[in-house]
């Protein structure tokens, strides 16, 4: 699982961007980089972010700013566990998209 930590352009939070950024090193199965979003700007339009910091997990944002410890593990345990996707499944619409008669 790759997890790529985003720092913000401002700096802000970058204390904890780092401070999670070891824990999630400290685990030794997870591939963990730290990136500055000034030096990677295609991340911003490729990702639709407008700022950061925020949590990439294997290509998906999962978190826009930094949460805390345990839901960060929370989040981790979970798409570990979770079998992987079917490519070209079908998508079920929500039931509030469809349409009601007049």
């Amino acid at each position: 699982m790759r997890i790529e930590f985003l720092k913000s352009p401002q700096g802000y939070e970058d204390h904890r961007v780092n401070a999670l950024a070891q824990e999630a090193k400290r685990d030794g199965t997870l591939e963990v980089s730290i990136l500055n979003l000034t030096d990677r700007a295609d991340l911003l339009g490729k990702l639709k972010l407008r700022y950061g910091p925020a949590i990439v997990i294997d290509d998906r944002i999962e978190f826009i700013g930094i949460p805390s410890l345990s839901d960060f593990w929370k989040r981790v345990k979970f798409l570990q566990e979770r079998p992987p996707a079917v490519p070209g499944a079908p998508v079920n619409p929500p039931q509030t998209s469809v349409e009601k008669p007049l």
